[in-house]
């Protein structure tokens, strides 16, 4: 039994010869209707008139990356001078904007200390009340190539330590006594009734 004829209009099929010897070709059964000839096509594939839509058939991966036959391949580099100058440069910012962010804590003044006091007094002088906050993170590594915690890094910057801050400060306040803690990456000046 030889079922290995067409299985679609005779009309759009392109005789090109047998493909093989028929003898060889083991039948393994009917392959069952194709449908009626009047059956519509799902869409149009591959007519001009469609706008394209992108590659249509399999894409080789490393067609996709440069090589011999599609480019110059550079042999990869660990970093450049450019990138360890612009990384250093923006260590060397954040640290000015930061410096800046705390000269009231260095340099106290009373137009910064002042309308925070008498909002203490107004809540009636509770104890360890906050009059001052300083927030600032400290980068990975600093700009000089130390790694430090919030404290470490507000005595970098301020080249002094809280110690001394609070001693500015309170020698600039009379009948207060002026003390600090730290939260999360912010230092506080806190002032309570002697």
């Amino acid at each position: 039994m030889d079922e290995s004829g067409p299985t679609g209009p005779i009309e759009s099929v392109d005789a090109t010869g047998p493909t093989g010897p028929v003898e060889t070709v083991e039948a393994t059964g009917p392959t069952g209707p194709t449908g009626p000839e009047s059956v519509e096509a799902t869409g149009p594939t591959g007519i001009e008139s469609v706008e394209a839509t992108g590659p249509t058939g399999p894409i080789d991966i490393m067609t996709l990356f440069p090589n011999a036959q599609t480019g110059t391949v550079e042999a990869p580099t660990i970093v450049t001078m450019e990138e360890l100058m612009a990384s250093h440069a923006v260590i060397v910012e954040k640290e000015s904007v930061d410096r800046t962010s705390l000269n009231a804590l260095v340099n106290p003044t009373r137009e910064q200390y002042r309308p925070h006091l008498f909002q203490w007094a107004a809540a009636g002088f509770p104890g360890i009340y906050v009059v001052q906050s300083f927030s600032v993170t400290p980068p990975d590594l600093c700009a000089d190539g130390v790694r430090r915690d919030v404290n470490a890094y507000i005595s970098y910057l301020t080249g002094t330590d809280m110690g001394a801050v609070v001693a500015n400060i309170q020698a600039l306040v009379t009948g207060i006594v002026v003390s600090f803690s730290f939260e999360g990456n912010s230092v506080r000046i806190h002032v309570s009734k002697a």
